[in-house]
């Protein structure tokens, strides 16, 4: 299951390091998640203080978004937990506002 979706948001890239074999997963799902009335943007237009919108994120598990240079994955609550189910190690979360 866990593969469907990694294959279904993005790239899983192998990696060689120091004799062992690792995967990064290149998310490229973009979305248009932002609630733009209540987030903080800086003045250059880049999001300070994202607060996302329940119904336009949808089904979607994980995503990536332009007004931060797609530099962060966001998930939901639901990835988080099949992260943990599967033992996957190496990640931190950090929880985000989400308005209906």
């Amino acid at each position: 299951m866990l593969k469907n979706i990694v294959e279904q948001y993005g790239q899983l890239l192998p990696l060689n390091y120091e004799g062992r074999s690792l995967w990064l997963w290149n998310v490229t799902h973009v979305i248009d998640a932002l609630d733009c009335d209540k987030s903080e943007f800086n003045s250059y237009g880049g999001v300070v203080s994202p607060v996302f919108s329940a119904k336009k994120i949808g089904s979607s598990l994980v995503f990536k978004m332009k007004e931060d240079n797609f530099s962060n994955i966001y998930c939901t609550e639901s990835l988080v937990e099949l992260i943990k189910a599967n033992g996957l190690t190496g990640l931190e979360f950090d929880e985000f506002e989400l308005v209906e």
